[in-house]
Parts: structure tokens; sequence; C-alpha cells
């Protein structure tokens, strides 16, 4: 099955053509990113002399713009977890370990910035989480709920200093606020070719991860709490449109987005570092959808 690939540059769709090109199989070089995407998003400027220096910054390589992240939030490391929730081929699995891998490795070699390639590289952590009787066909929710405890243990054992107390709600490193899911489908899309079925040498040029916001709550879950009747009007308006039912979830964000494997780079984790409020929207695609920053 071939899925609708869009980007969503602050807030705009645009269709985007897809490639029939396999890519090879030891690594997927990053894109040529705007380096104005680079800043993160919870960063505001009032003067004219602060927005010169915010362009002069922008155009940093990702690499130097994520190390002085982790060095300002005092963050040891940084990387996904991955949740692993399919366990019908582990040949096929550890393909994918093996190449997303030397592919974060790679987006690192890709900005040439010497002097840090050594320390990011040493500081990156994929750290994949594997456990059939509990993650096998799990549902992002209950996979959350793994996520959420996993987090706020892992926040200050991997950070002994870190800047700011654990707060999911603030601009907490991607690595404690979202996590990705690979499902059979995502695995097939990642490895398999699309109409032969056979594997290929490389990553499909067109697969996707499930990339989910570790700590997002539906409407109706904040509505429950808070009784906000801004978010019941909300509510009602999205009841209205009709949204399809995306594994239960009838809102417009479905708190997960089928992420192109593309943006598996520096520059996609130093991104998501700002607010989620503020990052999310700008990339998010609602599920069958591609988002492709």
């Amino acid at each position: 099955m071939r899925y609708p690939i869009l980007t969503r540059p602050f807030g705009r769709q645009f269709p985007f053509r897809q490639s029939s090109t396999n890519l090879s199989c030891s690594f997927f070089a990053p894109l040529g990113k705007s380096a104005l995407f680079q800043l993160p998003l919870s960063r505001s400027f009032t003067s004219g002399a602060i927005k010169t220096q915010a362009m002069l910054d922008a155009m940093s390589p990702a690499t130097r713009l994520l190390d002085e992240y982790l060095r300002e939030g005092g963050y040891q490391k940084w990387g996904w977890v991955i949740y692993r929730s399919t366990y019908q081929n582990d040949e096929d699995w550890n393909c994918f370990k093996g190449v997303i891998t030397e592919a974060m490795r790679k987006s690192i070699e890709y900005h040439k910035t010497q002097d840090l390639d050594h320390s990011l590289n040493q500081s990156l952590s994929l750290t994949f989480l594997e456990d059939r009787p509990n993650f096998e066909n799990a549902s992002k929710d209950q996979l959350r709920a793994h996520f959420q405890e996993w987090a706020q243990r892992a926040y200050y054992a991997e950070n002994p200093r870190p800047f700011e107390e654990f707060n999911p709600d603030l601009a907490t490193a991607p690595r404690y606020r979202y996590f990705i899911q690979i499902d059979e489908k995502s695995l097939q899309s990642l490895l398999h070719d699309n109409e032969s079925g056979s594997r290929l040498k490389g990553l499909q040029s067109n697969g996707y991860v499930n990339f989910v916001d570790g700590w997002w709550k539906s409407l109706r879950e904040q509505y429950a709490t808070s009784q906000d009747p801004d978010l019941k009007e909300e509510i009602d308006e999205q009841l209205a449109h009709g949204y399809q039912s995306i594994e239960g979830c009838v809102e417009e964000n479905t708190g997960w987005t089928m992420l192109h494997r593309l943006d598996m780079s520096v520059d996609f984790y130093h991104y998501t570092s700002g607010f989620v409020e503020d990052v999310w929207p700008l990339y998010y695609q609602r599920p069958p959808g591609i988002a492709l920053w």
C-alpha cells in the first residue's frame, strides 16, 4: 500500500511527489533542511540585534545547535526510544536496528562539525525496548503508560545534573517527550518492496515510523479533568467535522503521526526540542498521511 506523503511547513500543507527509487541499505542521507527550521520554536526574539544573532545561529550546523542544547540543558544522552511491537521476523528487526543506528551516525557526519562529532557520537543513545509479552501489538496508550514511567526514571538516571526538573509539559528533551513505535506495517514499509514483498538491500524510500507524543491526552481526557468550556466547544466542533476513527480516535490530533524515515536525523531531533504545542502542529499529519518535515 502506498501512503500519501505530505509536508507541513508552518501549518501549510503541500503534496509531495513519491519516489520509486530505493536508497542504499547502509544509510540514508538527511534532507537538505532549511536552516531556519533548526531553531527551537519555543525561542522568541524581540529586537533587531537579537534577530540578527538568531539568523547567525540558525546558519550553524544542526550538530552545533544540538551540542549547545545538550550542554545548556545538562543532558548527557540524546536519541530516540524505540518500541518493538512486532515479533514476526527477528532478521528484519535486527536489520532495522543496524540501519537506523548507522543512519543517525551518518546524519552527524553529514554536518561535518569535527570538534563535535566525537561527543555527539558518544552521547547518542538509541534505546530499543523489546518485551514480547507486553509490547506485541500493544496500543499507543499502552506504550505511553510504559514510556511515561520509563521517562521519569531515565531523566534523572541519565542526567544527574539537569538544568530543569522533569516536566513533560515544558520543553523537555525530545528523548523524554516522544517515542517511536515499530509495528509490522512500518517495518515492512522500511525494509520491503511494496510490490514484490522481497527485502530490499536498503530502506524503502517511502518508509515511515510511528512517531508518538508520549504525553499526549485527548481533548476528552483534558475536558474530564478541567471542565473547560472552550475544550467542550472544540470537542463538539471536531465531532461535527466527522474525522475518520484512527485507532479509536476521532479527533484531528491523534497524538501520533507516520513520520518519513528521512526525518530520523540530528536535524529533526533538535527541531523537536521546542514546546510541543509550538512544534507538533508544524509537522503533524493525521494518519495515514506521512509527515515529511
